[in-house]
């Protein structure tokens, strides 16, 4: 009797205590490199930055976490127009939920500059963020919700791991996510599948999805402009990217593969649009089986 005891208590505890992951089920390895490169359109149209994407698994006393960082800057060429220097930074647990534990963002583009510090607690549904802003000074918030809030890079590697093989097509799925002092709700659906010809790639079956994004109360009336916001030229009065939120604006096409590689994606920004492709890559947990031809 004692035993059959035991066994439904480590039973429950395995249930309810956050398991490691097996590493054969992530689409992505500690070694994954990825560059792309971005593309703006605006009465011209031309390549004006590219974006690294570096993962690290590490052990801390917390147990295993991914480390990631994507690096923004323009070429060089555009330095003298509009420099940006941007940097995010993510880690997460290494368990089933992808667990965000901490997110930096520091911000340079032009004369302008930007800091957030994002730290979780309660279970990822609880966040303490702090935003240091060249206009603004130094401010600290404290968000909370029923789900895990994410930052976007823990977002896009939830996306990866779970998302695609188990939205249906047209399905919504909500997700929580800090972006600079505002809490926003992501809502992705897989559009189809399709066969997307990636320049310096080839063609690839893809998987198309839609995202769009709605806006929490800001915490801060007398800063409810975003300067980060991504928001479309057709309304030059819309200073907060409230054109941006609502509908879906942006397309990512994600590699229809075990990778779930972001190939590609599209967005509107203040002025004129922006593309982004996949130029390079590196250290990839599977083939790139979705590749027809290069």
């Amino acid at each position: 009797m004692n035993k059959i005891l035991l066994t439904v208590l480590l039973a429950a505890l395995a249930i309810l205590m956050p398991s490691a992951l097996d590493a054969q089920e992530l689409p992505f390895s500690d070694r994954e490199q990825l560059r792309i490169v971005i593309h703006y359109k605006w009465g011209f149209s031309a390549d004006i930055a590219e974006l690294n994407v570096n993962v690290k698994q590490e052990e801390t006393a917390s147990g295993p976490q991914f480390y990631t960082s994507a690096k923004i800057a323009t070429f060089k060429a555009w330095d003298g127009l509009f420099k940006i220097r941007d940097t995010y930074e993510s880690r997460f647990a290494a368990t089933p939920d992808l667990m965000p534990v901490y997110s930096h963002r520091n911000i340079s583009e032009g004369s302008y500059w930007a800091r957030n510090y994002f730290s979780w607690r309660n279970d990822g549904r609880t966040i303490d963020v702090k935003v240091d802003k060249q206009k603004y000074g130094h401010r600290e918030f404290e968000y909370s919700d029923k789900d895990i809030i994410r930052d976007v890079i823990n977002l896009v590697f939830m996306i990866r791991y779970k998302g695609l093989d188990r939205m249906a097509k047209s399905t919504r799925v909500n997700y929580p996510m800090v972006m600079d002092k505002d809490l926003v709700t992501l809502s992705f659906r897989i559009i189809g599948r399709e066969t997307k010809k990636i320049p310096g790639i080839g063609e690839c079956r893809t998987i198309k999805t839609g995202v769009s994004v709605r806006r929490h109360a800001p915490k801060d009336a007398d800063d409810a402009s975003d300067r980060f916001s991504l928001a479309s030229a057709s309304d030059s009065s819309n200073m907060d990217g409230a054109d941006f939120y609502g509908s879906e604006k942006i397309f990512i096409w994600f590699s229809d593969d075990q990778n779930h590689l972001p190939l590609y994606f599209s967005a509107p920004v203040a002025i004129g649009s922006i593309n982004g492709r996949l130029a390079s890559y590196s250290g990839l947990k599977y083939p790139l089986a979705s590749l027809i031809t290069p």
